[in-house]
């Protein structure tokens, strides 16, 4: 029978895979935490035996292959839950921009919230993204984004002039209406407030914008349609989050150019 059938047919069989992922278990102990009667669970144990999947010795326990399949499925599970959490934030985004070594990875952001612009209230996210990143528990920000918003250069020296250490990846685009909206000035007021400050410029196409702080992450994706969706943004204060963006940001630092002045 096929592996994937086998456990997608029965949730006693999902419940013991997980379980023993954390460590072999006695029937008994298996029992407290999975709905099942105990001669099922012995049962189904048996049968995941004969698949390769445990063994018995003192206790139950995987297999070398059950672990590795309970470690998948558990990354499944919380992609899954990830996605159905919020389903009008994820449905129609142009989920395929995102570089797929992190793509396969979208199950690290585990909890969040998405929070959105609403008629009355069109800048409750800008006000929100400059409360926390002001907070002085935020040591350092990294951002990349292909889309220019107009208070952002402003906000960034404030930033800066507030000792937050900052990294920026921006694309052409993004930084030529930075200097038509300021001019020059504007950089050489950024870098003159942190010296700790980078600005990278990436010339290859960005299908996301996302800031990660030592505290936390945000992110919005484009729409299959092309269209920036900014007007709902993604939070989450998962430590996983914050690493998954971390390499997510030094992906595209490796394809950029620093901008020194």
């Amino acid at each position: 029978m096929d592996l994937l059938k086998f456990l997608c047919r029965s949730q006693v069989r999902r419940q013991i895979l997980f379980q023993l992922k954390n460590g072999p278990k006695t029937l008994k102990e298996l029992g407290k935490n999975v709905s099942a009667k105990k001669e099922v669970l012995a049962r189904e144990l048996k049968k995941m035996e004969g698949m390769g999947l445990t063994y018995k010795e003192r206790c139950w326990s995987l297999t070398e292959k059950g672990y590795l399949i309970a470690e998948e499925f558990f990354k499944f599970g919380m992609l899954l839950d990830i996605l159905n959490k919020d389903e009008e934030f994820w449905n129609g985004a142009a989920i395929d921009k995102i570089p797929e070594e992190f793509r396969l990875k979208l199950w690290k952001i585990k909890d969040y919230e998405v929070l959105r612009i609403h008629p009355g209230d069109i800048d409750v996210i800008e006000r929100k993204y400059e409360r926390e990143l002001l907070k002085p528990e935020v040591k350092w920000i990294k951002g990349v984004s292909p889309v220019y918003h107009p208070n952002w250069p402003k906000l960034y020296v404030k930033l800066a002039r507030h000792g937050k250490i900052i990294s920026l990846v921006l694309t052409e685009d993004v930084l030529r209406h930075v200097i038509e909206e300021y001019g020059e000035k504007i950089a050489e007021e950024f870098f003159e407030c942190c010296r700790n400050c980078k600005v990278f410029i990436c010339r290859e196409i960005v299908g996301l914008s996302f800031t990660v702080t030592n505290r936390f992450l945000t992110l919005a994706l484009f729409g299959r349609d092309g269209r920036y969706r900014g007007n709902q943004v993604l939070w989450s204060y998962e430590k996983s989050a914050v690493e998954w963006a971390l390499g997510l940001f030094d992906y595209y630092v490796q394809v950029s150019e620093q901008l020194r002045y």
